[in-house]
């Protein structure tokens, strides 16, 4: 439908036309939810170039056709890229919209998850905070973006290890939502499963599980149990009782979610990716490391066609398969993907990770005899490493 409204407004209105843009873009988000990220930018800067040529370069609209861009390149997990276009957002936003608009609490909160995905919790944290005082002053203390503030901030503390400010805000974003929506809405499920992660992080699991069960039930009833949020919340829960060292019920639940997943999204979704990965993970504390090599493989399969080789879940993938060759006594394999992670972490800037890597990789050459301390010989190892990928 949005391809037949693009041939009538190119053909009715001309190529120019700021309605041909907005076809753009609904093609654009078609393929981004498709998870064909590189076809859905292609569509977003056509509708770019339009808007830009016929508005000027400070039109809100360019603002919105920068922050589609943005997203599109957190979902590709180039966060440098998504910060460059999300910043352009927001300069326009405070230019033309005022520092205290609605729009302009949105580029603060999106610029905020990108350096969220990249580690940056402190930067997170600012940007986040200054779009929850936009809300709170323009939109009052019980709207529900105000709430979405207070659960983003949540999440940052949770990241950052400060457990009880994360509970703190994410009942804050509770008591919104239950007055807004009422007590059995998709966004109450979503924050008792948010509280219940926080509670597993601190290491509290009998109140982890019943903040996901509760979780669990709204889903079932309002969403319903073949629903992929509905599918979300029996992987968290599985990730409680592999902690409580009860594989068989994680197991049984991660598969239950990969089977929704792949039910409703097909078998080639980032989903997919991430329902092999945790597979693999639970296989692997069981000892069973061929069961659990077979599901990161199919992973890093699907993450390479769908996410592309250098996204930072294909990274993951190489992450947990050298993991697993180290296990196996498979050093030089387990090399090999450690340092193709690292590769992926160094082009995203994703400082945390890179060091992770390092770290590992500095425990393979260890392994293999080396002196990891002995610094230059070590770096002169993985340089030559590096340089070996395909």
């Amino acid at each position: 439908y949005h391809e037949k409204a693009l041939v009538i407004n190119e053909k009715v209105l001309g190529k120019e036309h700021p309605n041909t843009a907005s076809s753009y873009n609904g093609i654009a988000r078609v393929y981004d939810a498709k998870g064909e990220y590189d076809r859905a930018l292609e569509y977003h800067k056509r509708a770019l170039v339009i808007n830009e040529k016929v508005l000027g370069n400070e039109h809100p609209h360019i603002a919105t056709d920068y922050n589609n861009i943005a997203l599109v390149y957190d979902a590709k997990g180039e966060y440098d890229r998504a910060i460059e276009y999300h910043k352009r957002a927001l300069e326009i936003r405070e230019k033309v919209l005022g520092k205290e608009h609605p729009d302009t609490a949105v580029s603060y909160n999106n610029l905020a998850g990108a350096y969220y995905a990249k580690g940056e919790y402190d930067h997170a944290l600012e940007y986040f905070e200054k779009a929850l005082t936009i809300r709170e002053k323009v939109l009052g203390m019980e709207h529900p973006n105000t709430a979405i503030s207070y659960n983003n901030i949540a999440g940052v503390y949770r990241a950052k290890g400060e457990y009880d400010n994360a509970i703190e805000y994410s009942k804050k974003a509770m008591a919104i939502w239950k007055n807004v929506f009422g007590n059995e809405h998709e966004n109450i499920a979503k924050n008792y499963d948010n509280i219940a992660l926080t509670y597993s992080a601190k290491g509290e699991l009998d109140s982890a599980l019943e903040y996901h069960e509760k979780a669990l039930a709204i889903f079932e009833k309002a969403l319903g149990k073949n629903h992929p949020d509905t599918a979300v919340c029996y992987n968290n829960l599985s990730k409680v009782y592999w902690v409580k060292g009860d594989h068989d019920h994680a197991l049984e639940l991660l598969k239950k979610a990969l089977a929704i997943w792949e039910y409703v999204l097909g078998k080639e979704h980032h989903y997919i990716v991430q329902g092999y990965n945790n597979l693999s993970t639970v296989y692997y504390s069981k000892g069973e490391y061929d069961i659990a090599l077979e599901y990161c493989e199919k992973a890093l399969a699907i993450g390479e066609k769908v996410l592309g080789r250098e996204h930072p879940d294909t990274a993951l993938c190489c992450h947990n398969i050298g993991a697993l060759f180290y296990n196996m006594g498979r050093l030089d394999d387990a090399a090999a993907n450690f340092a193709r992670a690292l590769r992926t972490y160094v082009v995203h800037n994703m400082k945390k990770n890179a060091y992770d890597a390092i770290m590992l990789l500095a425990t393979v050459y260890s392994a293999k005899g080396g002196d990891p301390s002995d610094g230059a010989a070590f770096f002169e190892w993985l340089d030559t490493l590096i340089s070996s990928l395909d």
